[in-house]
This record gives C-alpha cells, structure tokens and sequence, in this order.
C-alpha cells in the first residue's frame, strides 16, 4: 500500500489528502478510488483548485460518469452499478419530474467573507408541481438541509438552498443550511 500527493502540505479540514494505492502482483499499482468510482461504490466530489491536487480530476470524472451512464446501458430493470442501481432503493415519489441543479459549491474569494457565496438552485424543468417533502441536501462538510412537508417546487420554478451564515432575512425561494 502506498499513499500518494501532488503537493506534501495537501489537506482538508484538518486530515491530510492523498491517493491510495495497494499493490497487485510483484510490480503493477492500482488506484483504490479509481476502482470504488469505477464500480460504482463512491460519488466523486473534485477538491478545490486551491488544494493543488487535481492530478486524477479527469479519470475520476470518467469513472463517475460511466458508472452512472451505466444505470441506463443493462436490459431491465436493476441495471446499473452500486449506488447508480435505479432500482436499489425502489420507485420514489416524482419519478418523472424534470428537475436541474445549478452549483456554486466553491465561493468567490475568501470563504470565511463571502459565506453566502456557495448554494445549490434546484429548477423544475417540467410540467408539474414537485413537492419535497422528506427531501435533503447534504454539503461536503455534512451540513444538512431537510426540506419542509409544504416545499414545492413550480413548473418554471425554482429554489435556492444557501450554505453560508444565515442571512438577517432569508429571500424569498431561499433556504438557509447554515
């Protein structure tokens, strides 16, 4: 087993970042991530350009993307790759809703002066009403938002979930995490 980094000071919130490898046969490396991602066991969340360590970026994102693009690819129902499976947790509500997510996940500047600057918009595409009910959002530092039984999202509509310090009034369509 080795533990890799681009840059020695690397780290996140504290702990250290690095790149796990084990060791196959007498000489051949492989890289635990890209197997997990690959397979399907993991979500890729890419660091900050801050970090230095954007060396895997593209192949973790290709691994993500294929594992996801899996659930579609089989011939039936379950097809899929682990946590991509459509049919792992069952038919939940609003199936069919149309919705988009646009991201700010990383804050212009200093993050400690501009607390309001990561948020999460949740669009609805489609032609009908989507209510969240028993809905969440998780931020990478697992601060989580759980949406009110009354939370619905129009046709045409949109809501804003904001991961800064609580703003002294919440705008209207916003929902506060912090």
């Amino acid at each position: 087993m080795r533990l890799k980094s681009v840059r020695r000071a690397s780290s996140s919130y504290g702990r250290v970042r690095r790149t796990l490898e084990v060791k196959q046969g007498s000489s051949c490396w492989v890289d635990v991530q890209q197997v997990l991602l690959r397979e399907g066991h993991a979500l890729w969340m890419p660091p900050p350009a801050s970090l230095g360590e954007s060396a895997h970026n593209a192949g973790y994102r290709l691994a993500s993307q294929q594992a996801a693009a899996a659930a579609g690819a089989g011939a039936g129902a379950g097809a899929g790759k682990s946590l991509w499976d459509t049919d792992s947790c069952g038919a939940g509500p609003f199936q069919t809703a149309r919705l988009a997510l646009d991201v700010a996940s990383d804050a212009e500047g200093d993050d400690t002066t501009n607390v309001n600057g990561e948020w999460v918009r949740i669009r609805n595409t489609g032609t009908t009403a989507v209510h969240l009910k028993a809905w969440s959002l998780r931020t990478a530092s697992w601060d989580v938002h759980r949406f009110t039984a009354t939370t619905r999202i129009e046709p045409g509509g949109s809501i804003t979930v904001q991961s800064g310090r609580a703003p002294a009034r919440v705008a209207a369509g916003h929902h506060d995490v912090g």
